[in-house]
């Protein structure tokens, strides 16, 4: 009769933990990456938003200029107020 042989204790737990490490390990580049992404982000978005100010700045003031060369040229304008602005939402 052949017996089966028990695995010793203390390897399976080295080896449960060297897996452990190995996940622990992987996570934490995981993380890594993720914290690089969210910076890249937050700079995409901050450019994004400088960008979107300065093109409403020149739209506001091409339309200024339009409304300013109608006039000149005799024509009465009448614009609405422009809506209020909204309250920012937290993030």
């Amino acid at each position: 009769m052949s017996q089966v042989s028990t695995p010793d204790p203390v390897i399976t737990a080295v080896m449960a933990l060297q897996s452990a490490e190995q996940t622990v390990d992987t996570d934490a580049t995981a993380l890594q990456a993720a914290q690089a992404a969210v910076t890249n982000a937050d700079a995409t978005v901050a450019q994004c938003q400088a960008t979107l100010s300065k093109d409403q700045g020149a739209a506001q003031s091409a339309a200024d200029a339009v409304v300013a060369a109608l006039v000149s040229a005799g024509y009465k304008i009448n614009l609405p107020a422009p809506p209020p602005t909204p309250a920012p939402t937290g993030t």
